[in-house]
Protein backbone atom coordinates (compact mmCIF):
# COMPACT_ATOMS: atom_id res chain seq x y z
CA UNK A 1 0.00 0.00 0.00
CA UNK A 2 3.15 2.41 0.27
CA UNK A 3 4.77 1.82 -2.47
CA UNK A 4 1.21 2.49 -4.78
CA UNK A 5 0.79 5.85 -2.99
CA UNK A 6 4.08 7.49 -4.11
CA UNK A 7 2.85 7.92 -7.37
CA UNK A 8 0.00 9.99 -6.39
CA UNK A 9 2.35 12.01 -3.92
CA UNK A 10 4.28 12.56 -6.52
CA UNK A 11 1.41 13.56 -8.99
CA UNK A 12 0.27 15.96 -6.56
CA UNK A 13 3.46 18.00 -5.77
CA UNK A 14 4.72 18.17 -9.14
CA UNK A 15 0.92 19.73 -10.11
CA UNK A 16 0.89 21.95 -7.10
CA UNK A 17 4.75 23.27 -7.81
CA UNK A 18 3.87 23.96 -11.54
CA UNK A 19 0.79 25.47 -11.14
CA UNK A 20 2.46 28.09 -8.51
CA UNK A 21 5.14 28.65 -10.38
CA UNK A 22 2.49 29.76 -13.23
CA UNK A 23 0.92 31.92 -10.69
CA UNK A 24 -2.80 33.17 -10.44
CA UNK A 25 -4.68 33.85 -13.58
CA UNK A 26 -4.62 37.02 -14.74
CA UNK A 27 -7.77 37.48 -15.41
CA UNK A 28 -11.12 40.12 -14.78
CA UNK A 29 -12.92 39.62 -11.23
CA UNK A 30 -13.14 36.11 -10.37
CA UNK A 31 -16.46 36.38 -8.63
CA UNK A 32 -17.58 37.10 -11.74
CA UNK A 33 -18.41 33.13 -13.11
CA UNK A 34 -18.99 34.65 -16.83
CA UNK A 35 -15.70 36.91 -17.07
CA UNK A 36 -13.11 36.53 -19.69
CA UNK A 37 -10.50 34.04 -18.81
CA UNK A 38 -6.63 34.02 -19.58
CA UNK A 39 -5.06 31.90 -17.96
CA UNK A 40 -2.13 29.54 -18.60
CA UNK A 41 -1.97 26.98 -15.75
CA UNK A 42 -4.38 25.89 -13.29
CA UNK A 43 -5.23 22.89 -11.15
CA UNK A 44 -7.13 21.30 -8.46
CA UNK A 45 -6.06 18.55 -6.23
CA UNK A 46 -8.87 16.46 -4.05
CA UNK A 47 -8.23 13.96 -1.24
CA UNK A 48 -10.35 12.60 1.28
CA UNK A 49 -11.70 9.04 3.00
CA UNK A 50 -14.81 7.18 2.45
CA UNK A 51 -16.58 4.53 4.94
CA UNK A 52 -18.07 1.74 3.17
CA UNK A 53 -20.51 -1.23 3.37
CA UNK A 54 -20.69 -3.71 1.01
CA UNK A 55 -23.84 -6.50 0.94
CA UNK A 56 -23.30 -9.28 -0.61
CA UNK A 57 -26.32 -11.52 -0.88
CA UNK A 58 -27.11 -10.78 2.50
CA UNK A 59 -23.24 -10.91 3.95
CA UNK A 60 -21.75 -7.18 4.82
CA UNK A 61 -18.62 -6.42 4.67
CA UNK A 62 -17.05 -3.03 5.83
CA UNK A 63 -14.16 -1.25 4.48
CA UNK A 64 -12.50 1.84 4.25
CA UNK A 65 -10.92 4.13 1.39
CA UNK A 66 -8.41 7.18 0.90
CA UNK A 67 -8.45 8.50 -2.26
CA UNK A 68 -6.57 11.32 -4.01
CA UNK A 69 -7.02 13.31 -7.60
CA UNK A 70 -5.06 15.84 -8.81
CA UNK A 71 -5.30 17.28 -12.41
CA UNK A 72 -3.39 20.82 -14.21
CA UNK A 73 -4.91 22.02 -16.58
CA UNK A 74 -3.26 24.59 -19.64
CA UNK A 75 -5.56 27.22 -21.02
CA UNK A 76 -4.29 28.57 -24.64
CA UNK A 77 -4.46 32.30 -24.18
CA UNK A 78 -7.76 33.94 -26.74
CA UNK A 79 -8.84 30.44 -27.36
CA UNK A 80 -11.65 28.18 -25.95
CA UNK A 81 -9.16 25.36 -26.23
CA UNK A 82 -7.98 23.89 -23.03
CA UNK A 83 -5.76 20.28 -21.88
CA UNK A 84 -5.53 18.59 -18.68
CA UNK A 85 -3.54 16.04 -17.55
CA UNK A 86 -4.87 13.98 -14.73
CA UNK A 87 -3.83 11.61 -11.81
CA UNK A 88 -6.48 9.53 -9.46
CA UNK A 89 -5.92 6.52 -6.53
CA UNK A 90 -8.02 4.81 -4.53
CA UNK A 91 -6.98 2.04 -1.79
CA UNK A 92 -10.09 0.28 -1.22
CA UNK A 93 -9.18 -1.66 2.12
CA UNK A 94 -11.58 -4.30 3.77
CA UNK A 95 -11.69 -4.95 8.13
CA UNK A 96 -11.03 -8.58 7.01
CA UNK A 97 -11.58 -11.64 4.69
CA UNK A 98 -11.73 -9.80 1.52
CA UNK A 99 -8.86 -9.02 -0.68
CA UNK A 100 -7.95 -5.21 -0.79
CA UNK A 101 -8.53 -3.13 -3.89
CA UNK A 102 -6.11 -0.55 -5.32
CA UNK A 103 -7.05 1.53 -8.24
CA UNK A 104 -5.60 4.28 -9.96
CA UNK A 105 -5.41 6.24 -13.48
CA UNK A 106 -3.60 8.68 -15.68
CA UNK A 107 -5.43 10.12 -18.02
CA UNK A 108 -5.82 13.66 -19.48
CA UNK A 109 -9.07 15.65 -21.40
CA UNK A 110 -8.98 18.05 -24.27
CA UNK A 111 -11.78 20.32 -24.31
CA UNK A 112 -13.71 23.40 -25.49
CA UNK A 113 -15.31 25.82 -23.09
CA UNK A 114 -17.08 29.07 -23.41
CA UNK A 115 -18.25 30.21 -20.06
CA UNK A 116 -21.61 31.68 -21.89
CA UNK A 117 -22.51 27.93 -23.19
CA UNK A 118 -20.60 25.56 -21.81
CA UNK A 119 -18.10 22.23 -22.23
CA UNK A 120 -17.39 19.47 -24.85
CA UNK A 121 -14.39 17.34 -24.45
CA UNK A 122 -12.52 14.27 -25.43
CA UNK A 123 -11.09 11.92 -22.85
CA UNK A 124 -8.74 9.42 -21.79
CA UNK A 125 -7.41 7.11 -18.96
CA UNK A 126 -4.85 4.24 -18.37
CA UNK A 127 -6.27 2.57 -15.44
CA UNK A 128 -4.89 -0.36 -13.20
CA UNK A 129 -6.16 -2.56 -10.91
CA UNK A 130 -4.00 -4.42 -7.97
CA UNK A 131 -6.09 -7.56 -7.24
CA UNK A 132 -5.31 -10.73 -5.89
CA UNK A 133 -1.67 -9.93 -5.80
CA UNK A 134 -1.70 -8.98 -9.66
CA UNK A 135 -2.20 -6.17 -11.52
CA UNK A 136 -5.01 -5.12 -14.43
CA UNK A 137 -4.90 -2.95 -16.75
CA UNK A 138 -7.36 -1.04 -19.20
CA UNK A 139 -7.90 1.93 -21.03
CA UNK A 140 -10.96 4.04 -21.52
CA UNK A 141 -12.03 6.59 -24.09
CA UNK A 142 -14.67 9.18 -23.42
CA UNK A 143 -16.35 12.14 -24.47
CA UNK A 144 -18.33 14.29 -21.98
CA UNK A 145 -20.35 17.37 -22.30
CA UNK A 146 -21.70 20.38 -19.62
CA UNK A 147 -24.10 23.12 -20.47
CA UNK A 148 -24.07 26.34 -17.90
CA UNK A 149 -27.68 27.15 -17.71
CA UNK A 150 -27.14 30.15 -15.58
CA UNK A 151 -24.98 31.17 -13.04
CA UNK A 152 -26.82 29.06 -10.12
CA UNK A 153 -27.16 25.04 -12.53
CA UNK A 154 -24.78 23.29 -14.50
CA UNK A 155 -25.63 20.27 -16.25
CA UNK A 156 -22.91 17.79 -17.51
CA UNK A 157 -23.07 14.00 -18.64
CA UNK A 158 -20.58 11.61 -20.56
CA UNK A 159 -19.68 8.38 -22.53
CA UNK A 160 -16.95 6.05 -22.56
CA UNK A 161 -15.75 2.64 -24.02
CA UNK A 162 -13.61 1.17 -21.53
CA UNK A 163 -10.83 -2.20 -22.85
CA UNK A 164 -8.82 -4.39 -21.15
CA UNK A 165 -8.00 -7.78 -19.88
CA UNK A 166 -7.90 -10.00 -16.33
CA UNK A 167 -7.25 -13.47 -15.50
CA UNK A 168 -5.56 -13.52 -19.36
CA UNK A 169 -9.20 -12.89 -20.94
CA UNK A 170 -10.43 -10.14 -22.38
CA UNK A 171 -12.99 -8.08 -21.50
CA UNK A 172 -14.91 -4.49 -22.76
CA UNK A 173 -17.55 -2.88 -21.81
CA UNK A 174 -19.52 1.15 -21.81
CA UNK A 175 -19.80 3.60 -19.41
CA UNK A 176 -22.46 6.16 -19.46
CA UNK A 177 -22.93 9.14 -16.57
CA UNK A 178 -25.50 12.34 -16.16
CA UNK A 179 -25.50 14.92 -13.40
CA UNK A 180 -26.23 18.61 -12.27
CA UNK A 181 -24.68 21.19 -10.07
CA UNK A 182 -26.60 23.39 -8.41
CA UNK A 183 -25.25 26.72 -6.53
CA UNK A 184 -27.51 28.01 -4.03
CA UNK A 185 -25.27 30.61 -2.51
CA UNK A 186 -21.64 32.07 -3.83
CA UNK A 187 -19.58 29.87 -1.55
CA UNK A 188 -22.17 26.51 -1.85
CA UNK A 189 -22.28 23.79 -4.19
CA UNK A 190 -24.99 20.80 -4.66
CA UNK A 191 -23.94 18.01 -7.14
CA UNK A 192 -26.61 15.03 -8.17
CA UNK A 193 -25.50 12.26 -10.28
CA UNK A 194 -26.21 8.78 -12.06
CA UNK A 195 -23.58 6.34 -13.12
CA UNK A 196 -24.02 3.59 -15.18
CA UNK A 197 -21.71 0.35 -16.80
CA UNK A 198 -21.93 -2.48 -18.63
CA UNK A 199 -19.10 -4.57 -19.24
CA UNK A 200 -18.59 -8.08 -21.15
CA UNK A 201 -16.29 -10.60 -19.69
CA UNK A 202 -15.56 -14.55 -20.73
CA UNK A 203 -19.20 -13.90 -22.44
CA UNK A 204 -20.60 -12.78 -19.24
CA UNK A 205 -22.38 -9.39 -19.07
CA UNK A 206 -22.18 -7.49 -15.85
CA UNK A 207 -24.38 -4.31 -15.18
CA UNK A 208 -22.92 -1.80 -12.86
CA UNK A 209 -25.18 1.81 -12.04
CA UNK A 210 -24.58 4.10 -8.55
CA UNK A 211 -26.32 7.36 -7.87
CA UNK A 212 -24.27 9.77 -5.96
CA UNK A 213 -25.10 13.18 -4.01
CA UNK A 214 -22.27 15.46 -2.48
CA UNK A 215 -22.66 19.10 -1.26
CA UNK A 216 -19.09 21.21 -1.27
CA UNK A 217 -18.36 24.68 0.67
CA UNK A 218 -15.97 27.02 -0.16
CA UNK A 219 -14.02 28.60 2.48
CA UNK A 220 -14.23 32.25 2.69
CA UNK A 221 -11.24 33.62 0.95
CA UNK A 222 -9.42 31.43 0.02
CA UNK A 223 -9.52 28.34 -2.83
CA UNK A 224 -10.03 25.87 -0.38
CA UNK A 225 -13.44 23.87 -0.30
CA UNK A 226 -14.83 21.16 2.08
CA UNK A 227 -17.11 18.15 0.76
CA UNK A 228 -19.36 15.39 1.57
CA UNK A 229 -21.55 13.12 0.34
CA UNK A 230 -22.99 9.80 -0.12
CA UNK A 231 -23.35 7.34 -2.74
CA UNK A 232 -25.11 4.00 -3.08
CA UNK A 233 -24.17 1.99 -5.82
CA UNK A 234 -25.67 -1.75 -7.13
CA UNK A 235 -23.32 -4.49 -8.87
CA UNK A 236 -25.72 -7.18 -10.83
CA UNK A 237 -24.74 -10.65 -12.20
CA UNK A 238 -26.56 -12.82 -14.16
CA UNK A 239 -27.38 -16.53 -14.38
CA UNK A 240 -24.17 -17.79 -16.29
CA UNK A 241 -22.23 -16.92 -12.31
CA UNK A 242 -25.03 -17.73 -10.46
CA UNK A 243 -27.41 -14.87 -10.79
CA UNK A 244 -26.13 -12.73 -7.79
CA UNK A 245 -25.81 -8.56 -6.60
CA UNK A 246 -24.02 -6.61 -4.56
CA UNK A 247 -24.61 -3.66 -3.03
CA UNK A 248 -22.30 -0.69 -2.11
CA UNK A 249 -23.20 2.09 0.75
CA UNK A 250 -20.67 4.92 1.14
CA UNK A 251 -20.37 7.99 2.50
CA UNK A 252 -17.28 10.00 2.11
CA UNK A 253 -15.47 13.60 3.45
CA UNK A 254 -12.64 15.26 1.48
CA UNK A 255 -10.75 18.87 1.18
CA UNK A 256 -10.73 20.45 -2.65
CA UNK A 257 -7.81 22.84 -2.99
CA UNK A 258 -7.79 25.05 -6.64
CA UNK A 259 -5.46 26.84 -7.54
CA UNK A 260 -4.94 29.40 -10.70
CA UNK A 261 -8.45 29.85 -11.27
CA UNK A 262 -9.82 33.11 -9.83
CA UNK A 263 -7.75 34.18 -6.98
CA UNK A 264 -8.88 33.98 -3.27
CA UNK A 265 -11.84 35.49 -3.60
CA UNK A 266 -13.69 33.69 -6.13
CA UNK A 267 -17.28 32.16 -6.09
CA UNK A 268 -17.40 28.09 -6.07
CA UNK A 269 -18.97 28.04 -9.65
CA UNK A 270 -16.57 30.99 -11.07
CA UNK A 271 -13.34 27.92 -9.68
CA UNK A 272 -15.14 24.77 -11.17
CA UNK A 273 -16.30 26.52 -14.45
CA UNK A 274 -12.96 27.69 -14.97
CA UNK A 275 -10.47 24.97 -13.44
CA UNK A 276 -9.93 21.35 -14.37
CA UNK A 277 -12.47 18.76 -15.14
CA UNK A 278 -13.56 15.85 -13.39
CA UNK A 279 -11.82 12.42 -15.31
CA UNK A 280 -11.93 9.96 -12.39
CA UNK A 281 -14.77 7.10 -12.70
CA UNK A 282 -17.21 6.37 -10.05
CA UNK A 283 -17.72 2.36 -11.12
CA UNK A 284 -14.18 1.74 -12.30
CA UNK A 285 -12.14 3.47 -9.19
CA UNK A 286 -14.27 4.89 -6.93
CA UNK A 287 -16.18 1.30 -5.95
CA UNK A 288 -14.10 -1.53 -4.95
CA UNK A 289 -14.58 -4.24 -7.18
CA UNK A 290 -14.71 -7.59 -5.95
CA UNK A 291 -14.89 -9.31 -9.64
CA UNK A 292 -11.93 -6.85 -11.46
CA UNK A 293 -12.80 -7.63 -15.79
Amino acid sequence: MVDSKRPLLAAISAIAIAVFIGGPAPHARAADVNAEVCQSLAGTIRAGYVFGEQDFEGESRDYETFFGEAAALYHFCNTNLNIQADYAFHGHQFDSGFEDNDRWHAGGVLFWRDQDLGVFGLDVSFLNESYFDDDYESWRFGVRGEYFVNEMFTLGAGAGYFDGKAFAEDGDGFDVNAWGRLYPAENVGLLARFDYAAVDFRDINLDYWAITGEGEYLLPNVPVSIFAGARYAGQEFPGKVGEFSIDDMQAFAGISIYLGSGGNGGSLASHQRNNTLDNTSVILERLPNPFPF
